[in-house]
Protein backbone atom coordinates (compact mmCIF):
# COMPACT_ATOMS: atom_id res chain seq x y z
CA UNK A 1 0.00 0.00 0.00
CA UNK A 2 1.01 3.39 -0.71
CA UNK A 3 0.71 6.69 1.69
CA UNK A 4 1.79 9.97 1.93
CA UNK A 5 2.26 9.56 5.18
CA UNK A 6 2.90 6.39 7.65
CA UNK A 7 2.37 7.43 11.57
CA UNK A 8 4.23 4.85 13.96
CA UNK A 9 2.51 4.62 17.18
CA UNK A 10 -1.61 6.06 17.69
CA UNK A 11 -1.23 7.08 20.71
CA UNK A 12 -2.18 11.04 21.34
CA UNK A 13 0.39 12.54 19.15
CA UNK A 14 0.50 9.81 16.54
CA UNK A 15 -3.74 10.00 15.94
CA UNK A 16 -2.72 13.86 15.58
CA UNK A 17 -0.34 14.21 13.01
CA UNK A 18 -2.78 11.98 11.42
CA UNK A 19 -5.97 14.25 11.36
CA UNK A 20 -3.69 17.47 10.67
CA UNK A 21 -2.18 15.63 7.56
CA UNK A 22 -5.20 14.08 6.73
CA UNK A 23 -7.11 17.58 6.81
CA UNK A 24 -4.54 18.70 4.35
CA UNK A 25 -5.48 16.50 1.89
CA UNK A 26 -2.75 13.64 2.74
CA UNK A 27 -3.59 10.06 2.27
CA UNK A 28 -2.64 8.75 6.06
CA UNK A 29 -1.48 5.13 7.76
CA UNK A 30 -1.33 4.75 11.04
CA UNK A 31 0.49 1.15 12.70
CA UNK A 32 -0.52 0.42 16.32
CA UNK A 33 0.38 -2.28 18.12
CA UNK A 34 -2.27 -2.36 20.15
CA UNK A 35 -5.89 -3.42 19.34
CA UNK A 36 -7.08 -0.30 19.31
CA UNK A 37 -5.28 3.55 19.13
CA UNK A 38 -5.06 5.71 21.97
CA UNK A 39 -4.61 2.85 23.87
CA UNK A 40 -3.55 4.42 27.13
CA UNK A 41 -6.81 6.43 26.93
CA UNK A 42 -9.12 3.63 26.87
CA UNK A 43 -8.39 2.73 29.98
CA UNK A 44 -10.23 -0.69 30.80
CA UNK A 45 -12.69 -2.88 32.92
CA UNK A 46 -12.42 -5.15 36.32
CA UNK A 47 -15.57 -6.26 38.20
CA UNK A 48 -18.08 -4.26 35.98
CA UNK A 49 -16.20 -0.77 36.59
CA UNK A 50 -14.20 1.42 34.44
CA UNK A 51 -10.80 2.39 34.97
CA UNK A 52 -9.29 5.64 33.24
CA UNK A 53 -5.69 5.22 32.94
CA UNK A 54 -4.81 7.92 30.05
CA UNK A 55 -6.86 11.12 31.18
CA UNK A 56 -7.81 13.09 34.72
CA UNK A 57 -7.78 16.35 33.96
CA UNK A 58 -6.32 19.11 31.47
CA UNK A 59 -6.14 22.56 31.89
CA UNK A 60 -6.70 24.42 28.42
CA UNK A 61 -10.06 23.12 27.89
CA UNK A 62 -11.99 26.37 28.81
CA UNK A 63 -13.63 28.32 25.61
CA UNK A 64 -11.19 29.40 22.86
CA UNK A 65 -8.26 27.72 24.80
CA UNK A 66 -5.52 25.82 23.13
CA UNK A 67 -7.07 22.28 23.82
CA UNK A 68 -10.59 23.51 23.07
CA UNK A 69 -8.76 24.79 19.69
CA UNK A 70 -7.65 21.85 19.30
CA UNK A 71 -10.60 19.40 19.78
CA UNK A 72 -12.67 21.19 17.77
CA UNK A 73 -10.06 21.49 14.73
CA UNK A 74 -9.79 17.78 14.84
CA UNK A 75 -13.70 17.39 15.24
CA UNK A 76 -12.90 15.41 18.70
CA UNK A 77 -15.69 17.66 20.69
CA UNK A 78 -18.50 15.61 18.66
CA UNK A 79 -20.19 14.23 20.96
CA UNK A 80 -18.10 15.08 23.48
CA UNK A 81 -18.99 16.86 27.23
CA UNK A 82 -16.57 18.96 29.85
CA UNK A 83 -17.43 19.75 32.76
CA UNK A 84 -15.52 22.72 35.00
CA UNK A 85 -14.06 20.71 38.50
CA UNK A 86 -14.17 22.88 41.28
CA UNK A 87 -13.14 26.18 41.06
CA UNK A 88 -11.84 26.71 44.32
CA UNK A 89 -9.96 23.85 45.38
CA UNK A 90 -9.76 21.82 41.87
CA UNK A 91 -6.26 20.37 43.69
CA UNK A 92 -6.15 19.82 47.55
CA UNK A 93 -3.26 18.77 48.92
CA UNK A 94 -3.17 17.43 52.55
CA UNK A 95 -0.02 18.16 54.48
CA UNK A 96 0.41 14.76 56.28
CA UNK A 97 3.21 15.91 58.47
CA UNK A 98 0.77 18.51 59.92
CA UNK A 99 -2.98 17.35 58.85
CA UNK A 100 -3.00 20.87 56.84
CA UNK A 101 -4.73 21.72 53.94
CA UNK A 102 -3.46 23.72 50.72
CA UNK A 103 -5.96 23.83 47.42
CA UNK A 104 -5.15 25.17 43.99
CA UNK A 105 -7.95 27.20 43.05
CA UNK A 106 -8.41 28.28 38.71
CA UNK A 107 -8.82 31.82 37.70
CA UNK A 108 -5.87 33.75 38.20
CA UNK A 109 -6.17 35.67 41.05
CA UNK A 110 -8.12 32.65 42.75
CA UNK A 111 -4.81 30.56 41.99
CA UNK A 112 -3.29 33.46 44.36
CA UNK A 113 -5.82 33.65 47.05
CA UNK A 114 -5.86 29.87 47.57
CA UNK A 115 -2.28 30.05 48.08
CA UNK A 116 -2.20 33.00 50.18
CA UNK A 117 -4.40 31.64 52.73
CA UNK A 118 -2.36 28.53 53.33
CA UNK A 119 1.29 31.05 53.05
CA UNK A 120 -0.27 34.62 54.17
CA UNK A 121 4.11 35.53 54.50
CA UNK A 122 4.94 34.67 50.99
CA UNK A 123 2.97 37.04 48.62
CA UNK A 124 5.99 37.60 47.00
CA UNK A 125 7.20 34.19 45.94
CA UNK A 126 3.64 33.03 44.91
CA UNK A 127 3.27 36.37 42.66
CA UNK A 128 6.12 35.73 41.05
CA UNK A 129 5.77 32.34 40.52
CA UNK A 130 2.47 32.84 38.93
CA UNK A 131 3.70 36.05 36.76
CA UNK A 132 6.83 33.52 35.49
CA UNK A 133 4.77 30.54 34.56
CA UNK A 134 2.58 32.50 32.88
CA UNK A 135 4.79 34.69 31.21
CA UNK A 136 6.27 31.58 29.80
CA UNK A 137 3.16 30.00 28.31
CA UNK A 138 2.01 33.20 26.62
CA UNK A 139 5.67 33.39 25.15
CA UNK A 140 5.22 29.69 23.46
CA UNK A 141 3.29 28.91 19.90
CA UNK A 142 -0.37 27.33 20.48
CA UNK A 143 0.19 28.27 23.96
CA UNK A 144 -0.40 32.08 22.91
CA UNK A 145 -2.22 31.82 19.91
CA UNK A 146 -0.74 34.86 18.01
CA UNK A 147 2.79 33.25 18.04
CA UNK A 148 4.05 31.20 15.40
CA UNK A 149 6.95 28.51 15.08
CA UNK A 150 9.90 28.71 13.72
CA UNK A 151 12.15 26.14 12.17
CA UNK A 152 14.17 25.50 15.63
CA UNK A 153 13.33 22.56 18.34
CA UNK A 154 10.43 23.43 20.30
CA UNK A 155 11.84 23.67 23.19
CA UNK A 156 15.05 24.91 22.18
CA UNK A 157 15.41 27.33 25.23
CA UNK A 158 14.55 24.89 27.61
CA UNK A 159 17.86 24.68 28.90
CA UNK A 160 17.32 27.24 31.49
CA UNK A 161 16.94 26.43 35.45
CA UNK A 162 15.82 23.90 37.09
CA UNK A 163 12.49 24.00 38.53
CA UNK A 164 14.26 23.32 41.81
CA UNK A 165 16.64 26.25 41.60
CA UNK A 166 13.92 28.41 40.59
CA UNK A 167 11.22 28.22 44.02
CA UNK A 168 14.67 27.65 45.88
CA UNK A 169 14.94 31.45 44.56
CA UNK A 170 11.66 32.25 45.51
CA UNK A 171 11.21 31.06 49.04
CA UNK A 172 13.19 29.28 51.18
CA UNK A 173 9.53 28.18 53.02
CA UNK A 174 9.97 24.23 52.19
CA UNK A 175 6.51 23.40 52.32
CA UNK A 176 5.83 26.13 49.91
CA UNK A 177 8.52 25.04 47.71
CA UNK A 178 6.85 21.24 48.24
CA UNK A 179 3.54 22.88 47.07
CA UNK A 180 4.71 24.48 44.42
CA UNK A 181 6.59 21.50 42.79
CA UNK A 182 3.64 19.07 43.91
CA UNK A 183 2.85 19.17 40.21
CA UNK A 184 5.70 17.38 38.55
CA UNK A 185 3.15 14.16 39.00
CA UNK A 186 2.03 15.63 35.65
CA UNK A 187 4.92 14.91 33.84
CA UNK A 188 7.04 12.43 35.80
CA UNK A 189 10.34 14.05 36.08
CA UNK A 190 11.23 15.62 39.63
CA UNK A 191 11.92 19.63 40.04
CA UNK A 192 15.73 19.01 40.31
CA UNK A 193 15.38 18.00 36.58
CA UNK A 194 12.75 19.15 34.73
CA UNK A 195 13.80 22.70 33.01
CA UNK A 196 11.53 25.35 34.42
CA UNK A 197 10.22 26.33 31.12
CA UNK A 198 8.89 23.11 30.15
CA UNK A 199 7.29 23.01 33.70
CA UNK A 200 5.30 26.36 33.12
CA UNK A 201 4.07 24.65 29.98
CA UNK A 202 2.70 22.00 31.24
CA UNK A 203 1.30 23.50 34.88
CA UNK A 204 0.18 27.55 33.50
CA UNK A 205 -2.90 26.30 31.93
CA UNK A 206 -4.64 24.88 35.34
CA UNK A 207 -4.32 28.73 36.71
CA UNK A 208 -6.59 29.80 34.00
CA UNK A 209 -9.13 26.67 33.87
CA UNK A 210 -9.93 23.52 34.79
CA UNK A 211 -11.60 20.62 33.00
CA UNK A 212 -13.02 16.75 32.69
CA UNK A 213 -14.35 15.12 30.37
CA UNK A 214 -17.41 13.03 31.00
CA UNK A 215 -16.37 9.65 30.42
CA UNK A 216 -13.07 9.94 30.60
CA UNK A 217 -10.14 9.14 28.92
CA UNK A 218 -12.30 6.11 27.31
CA UNK A 219 -14.68 8.96 26.00
CA UNK A 220 -11.46 10.85 24.47
CA UNK A 221 -10.63 7.36 22.77
CA UNK A 222 -13.52 7.11 21.24
CA UNK A 223 -13.15 10.74 19.72
CA UNK A 224 -10.14 9.86 18.38
CA UNK A 225 -11.53 6.70 16.67
CA UNK A 226 -14.60 8.21 15.50
CA UNK A 227 -12.77 11.57 14.07
CA UNK A 228 -9.92 8.72 12.20
CA UNK A 229 -12.06 6.95 10.48
CA UNK A 230 -14.67 10.14 9.55
CA UNK A 231 -10.91 11.23 8.05
CA UNK A 232 -10.47 7.88 6.08
CA UNK A 233 -7.49 7.11 7.70
CA UNK A 234 -5.85 3.45 7.36
CA UNK A 235 -5.50 1.80 10.64
CA UNK A 236 -3.26 -1.15 10.96
CA UNK A 237 -3.94 -1.71 15.11
CA UNK A 238 -2.53 -4.93 16.35
CA UNK A 239 0.75 -4.56 14.15
CA UNK A 240 4.26 -4.05 14.80
CA UNK A 241 6.93 -2.21 12.56
CA UNK A 242 9.99 -4.42 12.05
CA UNK A 243 12.07 -2.41 9.79
CA UNK A 244 12.38 0.77 7.46
CA UNK A 245 12.97 0.94 4.38
CA UNK A 246 15.74 3.55 2.88
CA UNK A 247 17.10 4.33 -0.75
CA UNK A 248 21.02 4.65 -1.16
CA UNK A 249 20.31 8.46 -0.70
CA UNK A 250 18.90 8.11 2.48
CA UNK A 251 15.31 9.14 1.90
CA UNK A 252 13.31 6.97 3.74
CA UNK A 253 10.52 5.25 1.02
CA UNK A 254 8.30 3.24 4.13
CA UNK A 255 7.56 0.61 6.94
CA UNK A 256 7.79 -3.10 6.85
CA UNK A 257 5.29 -4.86 9.58
CA UNK A 258 5.48 -7.81 11.41
CA UNK A 259 3.02 -9.72 8.89
CA UNK A 260 5.53 -9.05 5.92
CA UNK A 261 3.10 -6.15 4.66
CA UNK A 262 5.22 -3.12 3.28
CA UNK A 263 3.53 0.52 3.42
CA UNK A 264 5.33 2.37 0.79
CA UNK A 265 5.49 6.57 1.74
CA UNK A 266 7.73 9.31 1.30
CA UNK A 267 7.16 10.62 4.93
CA UNK A 268 7.32 8.22 7.87
CA UNK A 269 6.59 10.09 11.71
CA UNK A 270 7.54 7.87 14.52
CA UNK A 271 5.51 9.08 17.25
CA UNK A 272 6.96 6.05 19.56
CA UNK A 273 9.60 5.57 21.89
CA UNK A 274 12.59 7.58 19.76
CA UNK A 275 14.92 4.76 20.72
CA UNK A 276 13.32 2.34 18.50
CA UNK A 277 14.89 3.59 15.45
CA UNK A 278 17.89 2.11 16.41
CA UNK A 279 16.52 -1.36 16.06
CA UNK A 280 14.39 -0.50 12.50
CA UNK A 281 17.39 1.18 10.67
CA UNK A 282 20.96 0.46 9.62
CA UNK A 283 23.27 1.69 11.74
CA UNK A 284 25.13 3.85 8.77
CA UNK A 285 21.56 6.36 8.56
CA UNK A 286 22.26 7.89 11.63
CA UNK A 287 25.71 9.69 12.93
CA UNK A 288 27.61 7.77 15.86
CA UNK A 289 26.62 11.07 17.95
CA UNK A 290 23.16 10.59 16.82
CA UNK A 291 23.13 7.05 18.24
CA UNK A 292 25.09 7.57 21.67
CA UNK A 293 22.38 10.50 21.96
CA UNK A 294 19.54 8.35 21.42
CA UNK A 295 21.24 5.64 23.51
CA UNK A 296 21.67 7.76 26.16
CA UNK A 297 17.72 8.89 26.54
CA UNK A 298 16.30 9.03 30.05
CA UNK A 299 12.57 7.67 30.83
CA UNK A 300 10.40 9.67 33.39
CA UNK A 301 9.45 8.09 36.53
CA UNK A 302 7.75 5.07 37.19
CA UNK A 303 4.38 4.88 39.20
CA UNK A 304 2.22 2.56 41.30
CA UNK A 305 -0.74 2.91 40.65
CA UNK A 306 -4.06 1.57 42.63
CA UNK A 307 -6.72 0.96 41.23
CA UNK A 308 -10.45 0.48 43.52
CA UNK A 309 -14.17 1.32 43.18
CA UNK A 310 -16.88 2.89 45.85
CA UNK A 311 -20.56 2.29 46.07
CA UNK A 312 -21.00 5.48 45.66
CA UNK A 313 -19.23 8.77 44.51
CA UNK A 314 -17.14 9.87 47.32
CA UNK A 315 -17.57 13.82 48.35
CA UNK A 316 -13.79 14.18 48.67
CA UNK A 317 -12.84 13.26 45.07
CA UNK A 318 -16.11 15.09 43.95
CA UNK A 319 -14.54 17.22 40.76
CA UNK A 320 -11.44 17.50 42.56
CA UNK A 321 -7.93 15.53 43.16
CA UNK A 322 -6.65 14.81 46.17
CA UNK A 323 -2.26 15.03 46.98
CA UNK A 324 -1.74 13.23 50.19
CA UNK A 325 2.42 14.21 51.10
CA UNK A 326 4.75 15.52 53.78
CA UNK A 327 5.51 18.97 52.50
CA UNK A 328 7.98 19.35 55.28
CA UNK A 329 10.79 17.73 52.59
CA UNK A 330 10.78 20.45 50.03
CA UNK A 331 11.82 19.93 46.80
CA UNK A 332 13.11 16.34 47.94
CA UNK A 333 9.45 14.66 48.50
CA UNK A 334 9.72 12.87 45.20
CA UNK A 335 12.75 10.91 46.21
CA UNK A 336 11.23 10.20 50.08
CA UNK A 337 10.28 7.26 51.75
CA UNK A 338 7.18 5.79 50.34
CA UNK A 339 5.21 7.01 53.69
CA UNK A 340 6.73 10.26 52.48
CA UNK A 341 6.54 11.27 48.55
CA UNK A 342 3.28 12.66 47.13
CA UNK A 343 0.18 10.27 45.91
CA UNK A 344 -2.79 11.18 44.42
CA UNK A 345 -5.83 10.19 43.94
CA UNK A 346 -9.08 10.96 41.83
CA UNK A 347 -12.19 9.52 40.93
CA UNK A 348 -12.48 7.82 37.75
CA UNK A 349 -15.78 9.01 36.80
CA UNK A 350 -19.99 7.44 36.88
CA UNK A 351 -19.70 4.83 35.05
CA UNK A 352 -22.71 2.38 36.00
CA UNK A 353 -26.06 3.68 36.56
CA UNK A 354 -29.58 2.46 37.67
CA UNK A 355 -32.81 3.07 35.94
CA UNK A 356 -33.53 6.36 37.27
CA UNK A 357 -30.12 7.66 36.04
CA UNK A 358 -28.81 7.34 40.09
CA UNK A 359 -24.70 6.46 39.79
CA UNK A 360 -23.97 3.40 41.46
CA UNK A 361 -20.17 2.74 40.82
CA UNK A 362 -17.15 4.99 40.43
CA UNK A 363 -13.77 4.47 39.83
CA UNK A 364 -10.97 5.69 42.00
CA UNK A 365 -7.68 5.79 41.12
CA UNK A 366 -3.88 6.45 43.33
CA UNK A 367 -0.56 7.09 41.35
CA UNK A 368 2.53 7.62 43.76
CA UNK A 369 6.26 7.72 41.66
CA UNK A 370 8.03 4.62 42.26
CA UNK A 371 11.87 3.63 41.05
CA UNK A 372 12.02 1.20 38.84
CA UNK A 373 14.93 -0.33 40.41
CA UNK A 374 12.92 -1.68 42.85
CA UNK A 375 11.37 -4.24 40.68
CA UNK A 376 14.78 -5.58 38.79
CA UNK A 377 14.87 -8.66 40.34
CA UNK A 378 11.70 -9.50 38.10
CA UNK A 379 12.39 -7.96 34.96
CA UNK A 380 12.63 -11.21 33.21
CA UNK A 381 9.37 -12.21 34.40
CA UNK A 382 6.27 -10.91 32.60
CA UNK A 383 2.17 -10.88 33.53
CA UNK A 384 1.12 -13.68 34.73
CA UNK A 385 4.21 -15.44 35.58
CA UNK A 386 5.85 -13.35 38.60
CA UNK A 387 7.38 -15.42 41.15
CA UNK A 388 5.58 -15.57 44.73
CA UNK A 389 8.45 -13.09 45.71
CA UNK A 390 7.50 -10.39 44.06
CA UNK A 391 3.89 -10.67 44.55
CA UNK A 392 4.63 -10.55 48.51
CA UNK A 393 6.82 -7.27 47.94
CA UNK A 394 3.62 -5.96 45.65
CA UNK A 395 1.21 -6.91 48.65
CA UNK A 396 3.73 -4.75 51.09
CA UNK A 397 3.36 -1.84 48.52
CA UNK A 398 -0.24 -2.20 48.21
CA UNK A 399 -0.89 -2.43 51.60
CA UNK A 400 1.44 0.76 52.71
CA UNK A 401 -0.92 2.93 50.15
CA UNK A 402 -3.71 2.40 51.62
CA UNK A 403 -2.42 2.51 54.96
CA UNK A 404 -1.49 6.13 53.84
CA UNK A 405 -5.26 6.78 52.53
CA UNK A 406 -6.95 5.37 55.76
CA UNK A 407 -4.33 7.93 57.34
CA UNK A 408 -4.83 11.58 55.33
CA UNK A 409 -7.72 10.67 53.76
CA UNK A 410 -10.57 8.43 55.30
CA UNK A 411 -13.18 9.29 53.71
CA UNK A 412 -11.60 7.61 50.41
CA UNK A 413 -10.36 4.44 52.47
CA UNK A 414 -13.76 3.56 54.02
CA UNK A 415 -15.32 3.52 50.58
CA UNK A 416 -12.69 2.07 48.70
CA UNK A 417 -13.58 -1.81 47.29
CA UNK A 418 -11.73 -3.95 45.84
CA UNK A 419 -8.07 -2.42 45.32
CA UNK A 420 -5.69 -3.77 43.32
CA UNK A 421 -2.01 -2.35 42.48
CA UNK A 422 0.04 -2.10 38.97
CA UNK A 423 4.04 -2.17 39.43
CA UNK A 424 6.46 -0.74 37.14
CA UNK A 425 7.10 -3.81 35.51
CA UNK A 426 3.05 -3.99 34.91
CA UNK A 427 3.33 -0.35 33.50
CA UNK A 428 6.41 -1.69 31.40
CA UNK A 429 4.62 -4.51 29.64
CA UNK A 430 1.37 -2.53 28.47
CA UNK A 431 3.27 1.01 27.89
CA UNK A 432 6.08 -0.48 26.40
CA UNK A 433 8.49 1.42 27.49
CA UNK A 434 11.71 -0.49 29.08
CA UNK A 435 11.30 0.90 32.89
CA UNK A 436 7.70 1.03 33.33
CA UNK A 437 7.68 5.25 32.32
CA UNK A 438 4.53 7.08 32.95
CA UNK A 439 5.46 9.67 30.35
CA UNK A 440 8.17 8.29 28.11
CA UNK A 441 11.52 10.31 27.11
CA UNK A 442 12.04 12.70 30.17
CA UNK A 443 12.72 15.76 29.29
CA UNK A 444 16.22 17.45 31.67
CA UNK A 445 17.39 19.92 32.14
CA UNK A 446 20.99 20.39 30.42
CA UNK A 447 20.01 17.64 27.27
CA UNK A 448 18.70 19.96 24.29
CA UNK A 449 15.27 18.62 22.80
CA UNK A 450 15.39 16.00 19.67
CA UNK A 451 14.68 17.82 16.58
CA UNK A 452 11.51 17.38 14.43
CA UNK A 453 13.39 16.16 11.25
CA UNK A 454 16.03 13.64 10.86
CA UNK A 455 19.41 12.55 9.13
CA UNK A 456 17.35 10.31 6.73
CA UNK A 457 15.11 12.31 4.51
CA UNK A 458 11.59 11.90 5.24
CA UNK A 459 11.65 10.63 9.06
CA UNK A 460 10.60 12.88 11.66
CA UNK A 461 9.57 12.33 15.33
CA UNK A 462 6.42 13.12 17.08
CA UNK A 463 4.99 12.48 20.60
CA UNK A 464 5.72 13.36 24.13
CA UNK A 465 9.55 13.47 23.50
CA UNK A 466 9.13 16.10 21.08
CA UNK A 467 7.07 18.66 23.13
CA UNK A 468 6.27 18.23 26.76
CA UNK A 469 4.63 15.47 28.46
CA UNK A 470 0.70 14.64 28.48
CA UNK A 471 -2.09 15.23 26.78
CA UNK A 472 -1.29 18.69 25.60
CA UNK A 473 2.01 18.03 24.91
CA UNK A 474 2.07 15.48 23.06
CA UNK A 475 -0.85 17.38 20.86
CA UNK A 476 1.78 20.23 20.48
CA UNK A 477 4.35 18.54 19.34
CA UNK A 478 2.00 16.86 16.57
CA UNK A 479 0.81 20.15 15.33
CA UNK A 480 4.38 21.33 15.46
CA UNK A 481 5.42 18.19 13.84
CA UNK A 482 3.00 19.13 10.58
CA UNK A 483 3.88 22.34 10.68
CA UNK A 484 7.50 21.59 10.22
CA UNK A 485 6.18 18.55 7.11
CA UNK A 486 3.42 21.30 5.75
CA UNK A 487 4.60 24.70 6.74
CA UNK A 488 3.96 26.29 10.21
CA UNK A 489 2.49 29.48 8.76
CA UNK A 490 -0.08 27.20 6.70
CA UNK A 491 -1.06 25.42 9.59
CA UNK A 492 -1.38 28.22 12.24
CA UNK A 493 -3.44 29.94 9.89
CA UNK A 494 -6.05 27.06 9.64
CA UNK A 495 -6.09 27.11 13.26
CA UNK A 496 -6.75 30.16 13.73
CA UNK A 497 -10.26 29.73 12.55
CA UNK A 498 -11.09 27.51 15.05
CA UNK A 499 -10.92 30.47 17.63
Amino acid sequence: MKYDAVIIGGGISGATCALVLSHFGCRVAVVEREAHVTPLLHGFVRHGVHHDTGFHYAGGLGPGEILDRFFRFLGLNQGMELYPLRAQGFDRIVDQSTSDVVEFSYGEQSWRDSLLAAFPREAAAINRFQQTVLSICDSLPYLNKEKTFGEDALFANSQDISLQAFVAELTQDRRLQAVLCMHCLLHGTPPDQIPLRLHAAVVGPYCRSVYGIRGGGRQLSQSFAASLQQANVDLYCGSRVTAMSVDPDNNITGVTLSSGQELVAAQVIHAADPRLLLDWLDEKCFRPVYRRRLTALQETQSALILFGQSARPVESLADRNLYLADLHLGTELFSASMAQRPLYLSSAGLELSTDDGVAQRCGIIGIMPEDYRCYEPWQATRRGQRPEEYLRFKHERRGQMLERIEQAAPEVAQALQQPFLATPLTLRDYLHYPQGAMYGVSHQLARYPLQVATRVRGLYLSGQALAAPGLMGAMIGAFYNCGTLLGHQRVSEELRQWQ
